[in-house]
C-alpha cells in the first residue's frame, strides 16, 4: 500500500469504528523512543532503529545526500489502537520512487489482522486520524511486520484493526434473539474452527473482531449480496431492496467497505475489511449507523452529543443510493468532521491536515444480509440451514406421452418410470432455499432453477418448483415441476432428505410438465399416474 503524503503514520488495526482499547502491548521494545540517522543519497539506502522500525530508499528515490533520521514513537501516543509508530524527517521529503517502512509488530499479533495506517500532522502524534490504509502483512507467527511504501514524509506509524461497535450491536441483538454468545462461538467455530477469535476487552466490555474472523461471523449468519468495486455506483432499486429486507422482514444488514475487494490467499476470505457499519431505520428513514476510532476526547465529544459512541449518515434526511455513493467518495475525518464541526470551522478536529492531503479510504462497498428474520434465533437458523447444494428427483408409474412428427402424423405412447433429476447450486435464506443448475455437473447447455420451502419446525417441504430446460444439438427440452407436503426423511448438520415414495407420491404433485423437441418429431407429456409403487419424490440437500 502507497501513502503519497504523511505527517506521523501509525500503524492501526481500526478504521472508523469503536476503539478497542485492550489490544495495545504493556510495555514492549516497540514503546521506547529510539533514534537512528543515515546519510542517503542517489544509490539509496536504508535506516534501521535498534527495535527493528526499517526505512528503504530506492536506488534514484532522492536526487542529492541527505540526512535522513528515524524516530521510533511510542504507539499509545497514537491513541489507544496504536501499537508503535515514526516521525520521519526532514520534514517534506519527497521521494520520485517510493521508499518503504517496516514496523516490527507485537508478538501476540494474528495473521488474521490488517495492520491499519494512522496519519497525524505536524510534531503532535497524538492529532491522528485513520488513513483507510491497511499497510502489508509480512513475516511470521511471533514476528510479524507492517510495510508502507511512502513518497513523502515527515512522520508515520501502525494500529490494530477490530469492528467492535458492529460485533456489539449485533450481540446484543442474537442475545435479544434467544442466541447466547457461547452458541454464536460454537457454530462459527464449528465451521471455520480457529480462523475465528473474539475477545472481551476488559476497559470497555465490548467485544473485538478484526479481519477475518468478523468474515467468518459473517460468512455464518449472513448472505453476502452484493459488492460494489471503486467506481461502480450503487443502484436505489438495490438500496429499496435493503430498506424492504430491514421493514418487512425485519432482518439485519451489515455494510462493509475498503479500497478494492481482493480475496487473499486465505481461503478467499478478503485481504481488507477497513470499516464496518449497519443500516438501521431511525425515526422512519434508513441510516447508515457507524462509530469511531479516534482520540478519546473525540469519542467524548461524540459521547455527549448522541449519548454514545455512535453517529449517523446522514444526519438529515434519508439514506438514498447518491448518498452513500458520496460516502464512498468522502475524504477521511470528513463524514465525524461534519458530524462534529460548525460551518465556521468544518476542519476542526484536524485543521493541520487539508483536505488533498488526506485519503479516500472506502471507495468498494459490500452488503451483507442476515439469513435469519423476524424474531427468529439466529443459532437456530445457522445450525441446520447451511446447505448448498440440492438434489431433486421426480419418478411418475404410468405415462401417456403424445408424439408429433413433422410429416404430420400424431400417435401415441405409454410407457413407464418417466423422471426428472437434476442437481442444483444455492443457498437458505431462513426456510427457503433458491438456486440453480449446478455447473459443475452441467455445461452451458442446461439451465434451469429450483425453489424448495420448508415449514416452521423444518420436517415438511411445503412446496417445491422445479424448472430444467436442455438446448444441445440432438434435442431441446422443457421440463416444469411442482410438487407439495414432502415429508422429512432424515436430516442432521452435513445433509437432509425429504422424500415421498409409492402411489401416493401423485397426491403431492401439482403440475408435471414435460416437452421434447427433436429433429423429427415433437412429444409431450399428456398425463402421467402412479400406479406401480416406484413412483417418488426426493429432495436431497447437503453442503
Amino acid at each position: 500500500m502507497q501513502i503519497k503524503s504523511l505527517s506521523y503514520v501509525l500503524i492501526a488495526g481500526t478504521f472508523l469504528f469503536q476503539f478497542c482499547s485492550d489490544n495495545n502491548p504493556v510495555e514492549t521494545e516497540t514503546d521506547k523512543e529510539i533514534t537512528a540517522s543515515e546519510i542517503i543519497g542517489t544509490s539509496g539506502g536504508s535506516v534501521k532503529t535498534e527495535n527493528g522500525i526499517t526505512l528503504t530508499v530506492p536506488q534514484g528515490a532522492i536526487k542529492e545526500e541527505t540526512a535522513i533520521k528515524v524516530t521510533s514513537l511510542n504507539g499509545n501516543d497514537f491513541g489507544e489502537l496504536g501499537v508503535i509508530g515514526a516521525k520521519l524527517e526532514p520534514n517534506g521529503l519527497t521521494f520520485d520512487t517510493p521508499a518503504t517502512i517496516r514496523f516490527p509488530l507485537p508478538a501476540d499479533w494474528s495473521e488474521s489482522e490488517s495492520p491499519i495506517i494512522y496519519e497525524a500532522s505536524g510534531i503532535d502524534p497524538s492529532n491522528f486520524f485513520v488513513d483507510g490504509i491497511s499497510g502489508k502483512l509480512t513475516g511470521n507467527p511471533g514476528a510479524y511486520f507492517c510495510e508502507v511504501e511512502i513518497s513523502h514524509f515527515s512522520s508515520l506509524g501502525a494500529a490494530r484493526n477490530c469492528h467492535a461497535g458492529t460485533i456489539d450491536f449485533l450481540l446484543d441483538d442474537f442475545a435479544a434473539r434467544g442466541c447466547s454468545f457461547e452458541e454464536m462461538t460454537a457454530h462459527v467455530t464449528e465451521r471455520f474452527g480457529n480462523k475465528f477469535t473474539i475477545e472481551k476487552l476488559e476497559k470497555t466490555n465490548e467485544f473485538n473482531l478484526n479481519n477475518i474472523p468478523l468474515q467468518c461471523f459473517l460468512d455464518t449468519y449472513f448472505d453476502d449480496a452484493r459488492g460494489f468495486e471503486e467506481g461502480e455506483p450503487v443502484s436505489q432499486s438495490f438500496i429499496n431492496d435493503l430498506i424492504g429486507y430491514l421493514v418487512l422482514d425485519k432482518k439485519q444488514v451489515v455494510v462493509a467497505f475498503d479500497k478494492k475487494w481482493e480475496d487473499s490467499n486465505n481461503d478467499s476470505f478478503y485481504d481488507g475489511f477497513s470499516h464496518s457499519a449497519l443500516l438501521e431505520i431511525v425515526d422512519g428513514k434508513l441510516k447508515l449507523r457507524q462509530s469511531v476510532s479516534v482520540k478519546d476526547n473525540i469519542i467524548q465529544q461524540l459521547i455527549e452529543k448522541n449519548n454514545k459512541n455512535v453517529f449517523w449518515y446522514p444526519q438529515e434526511g434519508e439514506l438514498t443510493a447518491d448518498l452513500i455513493n458520496q460516502f464512498r467518495e468522502t475524504k477521511t475525518g470528513v463524514s465525524l468532521e461534519n458530524e462534529l464541526c460548525t460551518l465556521d470551522t468544518p476542519s476542526c478536529l484536524w485543521p493541520n491536515i487539508p483536505l488533498e492531503k488526506r485519503s479516500t479510504p472506502y471507495p468498494a462497498v459490500r452488503f451483507y444480509v442476515s439469513k435469519y428474520s423476524g424474531n427468529k434465533n439466529p443459532c437456530e437458523t445457522s445450525n441446520d440451514l447451511q446447505f448448498t447444494k440440492c438434489w431433486f428427483k421426480v419418478v411418475t408409474g404410468s405415462n401417456v406421452l403424445s408424439i408429433h412428427y413433422d410429416d404430420g402424423t400424431t400417435t401415441k405412447a405409454y410407457t413407464s418410470g418417466i423422471g426428472l433429476t437434476g442437481y442444483f447450486e444455492g443457498s437458505f435464506s431462513n426456510n427457503r432455499f433458491s438456486g440453480s443448475v449446478d455447473t459443475s455437473k452441467y455445461d452451458n447447455t442446461v439451465t434451469g432453477s429450483i425453489t424448495v420451502e420448508l415449514n416452521e419446525t423444518r420436517d415438511l417441504v411445503t412446496s417445491v418448483s422445479v424448472s430444467f430446460n436442455v438446448d444441445n444439438q440432438s434435442y431441446t427440452s422443457t421440463n416444469q415441476f411442482s410438487g407439495i407436503n414432502i415429508p422429512l426423511k432424515s436430516i442432521n448438520s452435513s445433509s437432509g432428505t425429504f422424500t415421498i415414495e409409492g402411489t401416493q407420491t401423485c397426491d403431492q404433485i401439482s403440475s408435471f410438465t414435460r416437452h421434447t423437441d427433436y429433429e423429427d418429431r415433437e412429444e409431450t407429456l399428456e398425463s402421467f399416474e402412479c400406479d406401480t409403487g416406484y413412483e417418488q419424490i426426493t429432495v436431497f440437500f447437503s453442503k
